[in-house]
């Protein structure tokens, strides 16, 4: 919408509710469009967090990157259950990608399925090894960006066990990062909070300090 040289506005939900008083007639979305139209022309719309561009991207790689990985997984349960069904010997722990199965899961494949069970397999197989590509692709852009978003850093640094994906993952999703009084760490505390009036009186009221978005800084 920016682009496109719209300024958009994100109304939050409860806020927005609250405005509009005692429910007197059916919720439609003639009568939210009507509210909202209202609200914003007075200057009166509840905002929501909308975060800057650089955020959104890293979003939409993270989605992206968590399709590719449910539809590998998916694969690779097809093969399972195709194995299955025709009785073949128990593929193991090890599934169908790790170490030596691939090899195991083949010979299985030439001497216990039929045609089609070899098709299927086959043909799981293949896209499985396509889509092993681009998410060995889109897990080396995702770690490399990681690296250079202070947020993410900050969050590694700070809570034990994120890394690299996880810290990415995080940042978008943390309204505000809270820094305590008598600390130097940039992110002390993160708040999984909504961008909302209530959140804010609820993270103001328990911090004296708040400091901007994490993935605002240092993008």
């Amino acid at each position: 919408m920016r682009n496109a040289g719209v300024e958009p506005h994100l109304a939050e939900p409860a806020d927005t509710s609250a405005l509009r008083g005692p429910k007197r007639r059916a919720k439609t979305d003639t009568a939210d469009a009507q509210l909202l139209g209202e609200l914003l022309a007075a200057g009166r719309v509840p905002q929501c967090y909308i975060p800057p561009s650089p955020v959104l991207e890293w979003r939409a790689l993270l989605r992206l990157y968590h399709d590719l990985r449910v539809a590998h997984t998916g694969w690779a349960q097809r093969i399972h259950a195709t194995c299955f069904h025709q009785g073949t010997t128990a593929l193991g722990e090890a599934g169908v990608i790790r170490g030596q199965a691939r090899d195991r899961l083949e010979h299985i494949v030439a001497e216990q399925l039929s045609p089609v069970g070899r098709l299927q397999v086959d043909t799981a197989l293949a896209i499985m090894d396509t889509l092993a590509e681009h998410l060995d692709r889109l897990r080396r852009r995702l770690l490399a960006t990681a690296r250079h978003v202070n947020g993410a850093r900050a969050l590694m640094d700070d809570i034990y066990g994120v890394g690299p994906m996880t810290s990415l993952a995080l940042v978008p999703r943390n309204s505000y990062c809270v820094q305590a009084p008598l600390t130097n760490s940039p992110v002390a505390t993160c708040m999984m909070l909504p961008d909302t009036s209530q959140a804010r009186r609820a993270v103001s009221s328990t911090w004296p300090t708040l400091v901007a978005a994490a993935g605002d800084r240092g993008t």
